[in-house]
């Protein structure tokens, strides 16, 4: 099992606690872990926070002296709730993202020509 940087595991019948550096995985790949872990972590917490924001309203909504004042945000609660997943990973994907961007938006661009149809092409002598 991998949490934060650590490897647990049993070792003759011991729980023993690993490291990356202490197996050898340092550098660039242990970058990479560390950072998609950071990664999951931010997609979890809004998910959480978004989700525990629908529950606050949910249960307002049950309290009968506050369900006129919460049923015009529960549409809102519900919406966070369902789209925050889908958001916050496009967000952080960017194989995702070039899906919705078109493909020459970062190419550079060129000029063809520098003469218009209203100017002259030749200059003509007086």
């Amino acid at each position: 099992m991998l949490f934060y940087g650590y490897k647990y595991a049993n070792v003759n019948g011991v729980d023993v606690i690993y490291s990356f550096t202490d197996e050898g995985v340092t550098g660039n790949a242990k970058r990479q872990i560390l950072k998609n872990q950071k990664t999951m972590f931010i997609i979890v917490a809004a998910c959480v926070a978004s989700h525990l924001a629908l529950c606050g309203t949910t249960l307002l909504l049950n309290m009968p002296e506050a369900t006129d004042a919460v049923w015009r945000l529960y549409p809102y609660a519900n919406g966070l709730a369902t789209y925050t997943a889908p958001v916050v990973l496009v967000i952080f994907s960017s194989k995702v993202r070039c899906l919705f961007l078109p493909k020459n938006l970062f190419k550079s661009s060129s000029v063809e020509s520098t003469t218009s149809d209203f100017a002259p092409q030749q200059a003509y002598r007086i």
